[in-house]
């Protein structure tokens, strides 16, 4: 098959922990564009999987890596790491791109980004026809070009669908944080976003990078406990590059992991929760407050919230907190603590509002 001329400095590295997984879509979603494709077949016999791929024509190079450890980490860094193209990305073996997606965001990326974020779109593993568009950063209104990792709040894409100069991936060092079997890419889009010298998203109306959600035997699919919901965010913590990092770039990640992994962690888990689980939750809690000052940016109930989850000393304490939360109304869960917080970035009625604004100006602006 002959490559288009948009995507044939493009590698995709999928990773496959089980022949059951319908990889002859991920793969045909990449080379039908002319990409390359480099298939890790981890902890798993690659014959069968080989099987599923026969009658593909294209650029497909099939790995295999047995480490015995259930991370999707080592399979990414592997793949990535035989990368031979400009640009680079990954994607999950249930997932796919839209017809002519690599090619849209690689005509973006030779424009000079060093980064380009994907559109997505979510679907339903067991009714594909129900779909709903993903989240983008909440960026500055109408903002597609040039984004700055702190002013368009790119901290809250954690997930890799990110088109990435290589030479940027292999001069920065940036990697899949090996051994987690979650939140593995926390590491690599952040110090992404911090050493890009140009981060562009993709506009709206391009292709996607659909999510296929549901399946229960994907690894994202797995419950985990407290302790490792927490420590990829306390492993970014403890990383020399992002101590010396700017003020601002620690503190709106000190927002963002507050929010979503302390917060978000305890609401999830408070009807299983032990009495280790709230020394996490509280030690996490102090030590990201330790790193920066964020009370501007919580809201009255987040404020509340933390307050008493730093007083909170048993499962019983910690359990009313988060039964509080789920008390509040809209008002209390968005409007900041304080007036000063109506000028910070991080504060979530500002990201509700750019959130609005933005799908208006897609709207608009297809």
């Amino acid at each position: 098959m002959p490559l288009a001329p948009g995507a044939r400095d493009v590698t995709v590295a999928i990773p496959v922990h089980t022949p059951s997984r319908p990889i002859e879509r991920a793969v045909g979603s990449v080379v039908a564009d002319g990409a390359r494709a480099v298939v890790v077949c981890h902890n798993t016999d690659p014959g069968p999987i080989g099987d599923r791929l026969t009658g593909l024509e294209g650029d497909i190079e099939l790995l295999a890596l047995a480490d015995g450890i259930p991370s999707p980490a080592g399979p990414l860094n592997h793949g990535l790491d035989a990368v031979r193209t400009p640009y680079s990305t990954v994607l999950g073996s249930d997932d796919f791109f839209e017809a002519g997606a690599l090619s849209a965001w690689a005509e973006l990326a030779r424009g000079g980004a060093d980064l380009v974020l994907m559109r997505t779109r979510t679907v339903d593993h067991e009714h594909p026809e129900r779909s709903s568009p993903g989240t983008i950063p909440h960026v500055r209104v109408g903002r597609r070009r040039r984004l700055g990792a702190v002013a368009d709040r790119l901290g809250y894409r954690t997930g890799p669908m990110i088109l990435a100069r290589t030479d940027l991936l292999r001069r920065e060092g940036i990697r899949m944080r090996e051994g987690l079997r979650h939140g593995e890419d926390l590491e690599f889009t952040s110090r992404a976003f911090l050493t890009a010298g140009r981060i562009d998203l993709a506009r709206a109306g391009l292709p996607h990078h659909v999510v296929v959600a549901g399946a229960a035997d994907r690894i994202q699919a797995v419950r985990f406990g407290v302790e490792e919901m927490l420590r990829p965010a306390a492993l970014l913590r403890g990383q020399e590059w992002f101590r010396a990092a700017p003020a601002p770039f620690r503190r709106a990640y000190a927002v963002r992991t507050v929010r979503r992994d302390v917060i978000g962690t305890l609401l999830r888990h408070a009807p299983t929760l032990g009495d280790e689980d709230v020394a996490a939750l509280r030690a996490e809690l102090a030590a990201w407050r330790e790193l920066a000052v964020i009370d501007t940016a919580l809201s009255r109930g987040e404020a509340r919230l933390l307050g008493e989850m730093a007083r909170a000393s048993d499962v019983a304490g910690m359990r009313r907190v988060a039964d509080a939360w789920s008390g509040l109304g809209a008002v209390d869960r968005l409007l900041p603590a304080s007036a000063q917080g109506l000028l910070d970035r991080e504060q979530r009625a500002r990201h509700a509002a750019s959130g609005v604004l933005n799908r208006l100006w897609d709207r608009a602006r297809p």
